[in-house]
């Protein structure tokens, strides 16, 4: 009882900690009242909504088509969560832009183009959610003749999975200003950036940002409602015929980008040329990505075991609250810990990489929180309640119980949770002190100031350094699933 009390202490803690960022950032915002009072302000609101609600379409149905093939698919379809959306969107643009083989036709900069291709960014997530259910016929359809099969084994069991896969794309377009406005459209996180950047108005661009928490937030509750834990004792093999659809997708998803990256490479000396120029701001990702990395695994154990604990005796759980910072964009949270950057004690730390540090934590914890609620639904508890029952240590429980049963799911939250803070940008933006880069800052401002040459070297060069870590995470998937 003990045990379940600091437990359910530490996780309310936490939890308003974690949130103390967004608070901040919502109460500083002032102004601007007048501007969601106006069609202006609304239209940029729905133009938003309709965007990402697009771009969500496509993810979920290439997620689908990719998820069926199997989680080493999926796990290859996240290789564009590996470059910054800026490079990304830099990459489009050379191979649809108004120069392109099909300028003359279709270009990233129709609304349409631009929405498919920011859902092609995200196609990784929603294959993951649907490889991870094992979706599809499996061996009962080869030995029962049943009505409507298609509709039984179909179409049924992925209700629930694109449901959540179409709702978290959402979540993650929404907050995604980069790529929309280098395909010149106008949403509500660049007028948030403009407002702040240029014009120095923290409370303006808060008060902006904060009315599309909303929607996000009805995001969440379809994912936490939608990703049940379905329970299957069969196998469920791809189908071979499911591999020409995810090709399809994949080529498009990530052979298109990647090809017009390295298509504009001079030659191999140039990547060690950009490689040594980089090298500082590699190191210090590496080293921020270190730091933060396992900070946000072990607070994120944390809560989802508190949470877990409280979803299972049916009681009230503060923790899902925390997953209000994984729909609020990262320049929001940026702007709270700015505002909070002037006050006292936290002013002390404001010269180095704390704030920075501290938004990746409030950012990341959400998705390892999530991440091992959801993995720790299918958890069988007897093994814990029998050591309970028979007086066993807590360090001996952790040693022998808990951590065989968790060290696939928090290795595979380090690897991931490591991948999107070294591919971070808007936060870094924002908080990184002044003299100091990040890798995506540097390849940010390479795309404004250098040869398309050597901001195509560059991304190669993070690619090489950033995805052999999905292939590991592939493995603890699979190994996940088996």
């Amino acid at each position: 009882m003990t045990t379940d009390r600091t437990l359910r202490v530490v996780g309310i803690l936490l939890t308003l900690s974690l949130l103390l960022p967004l608070a901040a950032a919502m109460s500083a915002s002032s102004g601007y009242q007048d501007w969601w009072l106006s069609p202006r302000g609304w239209r940029i609101l729905l133009d938003t909504a309709c965007f990402s609600l697009l771009a969500s379409a496509v993810a979920t149905v290439g997620g689908y088509m990719v998820g069926r093939s199997g989680i080493g698919w999926s796990a290859l379809a996240c290789v564009p969560l590996a470059i910054p959306s800026s490079l990304l969107g830099s990459s489009w643009i050379v191979a649809m832009g108004r120069t392109g083989p099909l300028g003359d036709w279709i270009t990233v900069f129709d609304w349409p183009v631009a929405s498919a291709a920011v859902g092609l960014r995200y196609v990784g997530i929603a294959a993951m959610i649907f490889a991870a259910q094992r979706i599809g016929p499996g061996p009962a359809a080869k030995v029962f003749r049943v009505r409507h099969t298609w509709w039984w084994f179909g179409i049924k069991p992925a209700l629930g999975p694109a449901a959540a896969a179409m709702a978290a794309t959402f979540i993650l377009v929404s907050a995604d200003h980069i790529m929309p406005s280098m395909f010149l459209i106008h949403t509500y996180g660049t007028q948030v950036l403009i407002q702040y950047n240029a014009l120095q108005d923290l409370p303006g661009a808060a008060a902006l940002a904060t009315p599309m928490l909303l929607p996000a937030v009805l995001a969440i509750g379809v994912v936490v409602f939608a990703m049940r834990p379905w329970l299957t004792i069969d196998s469920n093999d791809p189908s071979p015929k499911s591999f020409w659809p995810a090709a399809l997708v994949m080529l498009l998803a990530v052979g298109v980008p990647i090809t017009a990256i390295v298509w504009r490479v001079e030659s191999p000396t140039s990547l060690i040329k950009v490689f040594g120029e980089m090298h500082p701001e590699i190191v210090r990702t590496g080293l921020l990505t270190a730091i933060c990395a396992p900070i946000c695994v072990v607070i994120g154990w944390l809560l989802a075991e508190s949470w877990l604990r409280d979803w299972r005796r049916r009681r009230w759980s503060w923790v899902p609250l925390i997953l209000v910072n994984l729909a609020a964009p990262s320049s929001m949270l940026a702007l709270g810990l700015i505002d909070l950057s002037s006050r006292w004690p936290v002013r002390l730390l404001r010269d180095g990489d704390g704030p920075l540090m501290a938004a990746y934590v409030a950012r990341f914890v959400p998705v390892v929180v999530l991440m091992l609620f959801i993995a720790g639904l299918r958890r069988p508890q007897l093994p814990d309640t029998v050591a309970k029952l028979f007086n066993v240590p807590v360090l001996t429980r952790i040693k022998n119980i808990h951590w065989p049963t968790r060290r696939v799911e928090l290795t595979a939250a380090l690897i991931l949770t490591g991948l999107l803070i070294a591919t971070e940008l808007e936060a870094s933006l924002l908080l990184a002190p002044p003299g100091t880069s990040t890798v995506g800052v540097r390849l940010y401002t390479l795309i404004h100031t250098a040869p398309d040459t050597q901001v195509s070297a560059a991304a190669v060069v993070v690619l090489l350094l950033l995805i052999p870590w999905i292939v590991p995470l592939a493995l603890l998937a699979r190994r996940r699933r088996a």
